[in-house]
């Protein structure tokens, strides 16, 4: 969170060797000289915009989406790690319900906890490989 132009985007750019820093004085330094590897040190990070793509499939399928093959299991838990475990459950069709196009059928609130979870979710699939 911050004011527009605060340097938010930059500083996740920078720690994640999106961009590497090119000043001595660059806070982000440590990460060009500690030797990890640009996609290590990204699977590190869970990355969620402010606006949220959703997908028109169900809520369990956005959730999912870097990893289709997903187990039933790991799909709740990224869910419950969000937050969004009992909203999602309080739903008619639960995990397979529609979100619809852009995710119309939920509030900006529950959009954000489906990327939330989709986030946790890819970030267990890189620490716990089936």
């Amino acid at each position: 969170m911050g004011m527009t132009g605060g340097g938010k985007s930059t500083l996740v750019s920078l720690l994640t060797r999106f961009h590497d820093p090119d000043s001595r004085r660059n806070p982000a330094r440590w990460c060009q000289s500690s030797g990890l590897q640009a996609r290590e040190l990204r699977n590190q990070f869970g990355i969620v915009p402010s606006r949220v793509n959703t997908f028109s499939t169900s809520i369990g399928e956005n959730i999912a989406y870097a990893r289709p093959g997903a187990s039933e299991y790991e799909i709740v838990e990224a869910a419950k790690a969000a937050k969004a475990h009992e909203f999602i459950t309080r739903l008619p069709h639960g995990y397979d319900a529609l979100v619809g196009d852009r995710g119309m059928q939920l509030s900006g609130g529950q959009r954000q906890r489906i990327a939330l979870a989709r986030a946790f979710h890819e970030e267990c699939s890189h620490s716990h490989p089936r």
